[in-house]
């Protein structure tokens, strides 16, 4: 069973998989129902969206059974996601953006901590 820091950093990555994946179900949705000015590049983004949320999906559950190579992908995808955050924020989108720069320190910090340092160098 994994440290409590590990476990609680693949369920906050888990959820940001959830969401994301969500997220390209909606605007696979969207592509259909509505007239978008350009399917390719919707159907481009529904396939990035979907195909990132099951990534970090995976990455979750490889944290959960503290597979050490999983770390190096979470805190490669969370450092990417801060300006993602950031410019979120810039842009009047708060409520965009507030989450994924909660999400995304929140995994880091877990990830660093003493706990899952412990478990996860080697």
């Amino acid at each position: 069973m994994p440290p409590p820091a590990v476990r609680r950093a693949a369920v906050l990555v888990l959820v940001q998989g959830a969401v994301l994946a969500g997220f390209g179900v909606l605007l696979a949705i969207e592509t259909v129902v509505s007239r978008p000015a350009s399917v390719s590049n919707a159907l481009a983004v529904t396939v990035v969206a979907v195909g990132a949320g099951l990534l970090l999906g995976w990455l979750a559950r490889a944290l959960f059974r503290l597979r050490t190579w999983a770390r190096t992908p979470v805190v490669v995808l969370e450092l990417v996601s801060l300006p993602v955050g950031v410019t979120m924020m810039q842009a009047g989108r708060p409520l965009v953006g507030g989450p994924i720069l909660l999400l995304a320190a929140a995994v880091l910090a877990l990830l660093f901590s003493r706990p899952a340092r412990a478990v996860l160098d080697r």
